[in-house]
């Protein structure tokens, strides 16, 4: 039997408010994704293109306006070991810009990097029975993640340092 590929697609919206004292950042993400995968056997692999933006403010010692957009290329894969454990992971890079301004002051805007590894099992340690029930499961997952700009510079030629 012929498999087709899964295809998916999805769309969200998030407002973002975190911190309070020294710093805290107030906003809206918007990302979007699609991507499709194929299974075959005990395995699906898949590939995934997310698109993702932020605009916000921030007040601190200062205050302002940040905004940013990440473009993320990912592919993954799942396999079924056995009927009671799985193995999954994923990679990802992803490209972008970052922008942010203090009230009253010059633009600054730089360009971003992203790269990022997951990966993860799932074992049954009692299976539901046959009749239906609760099943008793173990999870595991891990994520590494690295974040990296370069200088930003201002219209006028100034700049900060890279991070």
């Amino acid at each position: 039997m012929e498999r087709l590929p899964l295809c998916l697609g999805k769309c969200c919206s998030d407002t973002l408010r975190r911190g309070e004292g020294a710093l805290s950042l107030d906003g809206e993400v918007v990302s979007a994704m699609v991507g499709a995968d194929f299974a075959l056997d005990r395995t699906i692999v898949g590939l995934a293109l997310a698109l993702s933006s932020c605009d916000g403010s921030y007040q601190g010692a200062g205050s302002g306006e940040v905004e940013s957009a990440l473009t993320g290329l990912y592919p993954y894969g799942r396999y079924q070991v056995s009927e009671r454990l799985s193995l999954w992971g994923i990679v990802g890079h992803g490209t972008g810009t970052l922008a942010f301004a203090a009230e009253g002051g010059a633009r600054f805007e730089t360009d971003i990097d992203m790269q990022m590894a997951a990966a993860g099992m799932r074992g049954v340690l009692a299976a539901a029975p046959a009749e239906g029930g609760i099943e008793l499961a173990a999870k595991a997952d891990g994520l590494l993640l690295d974040i990296s700009s370069a200088a930003a510079r201002d219209g006028a030629g100034g700049r900060l340092a890279a991070a």
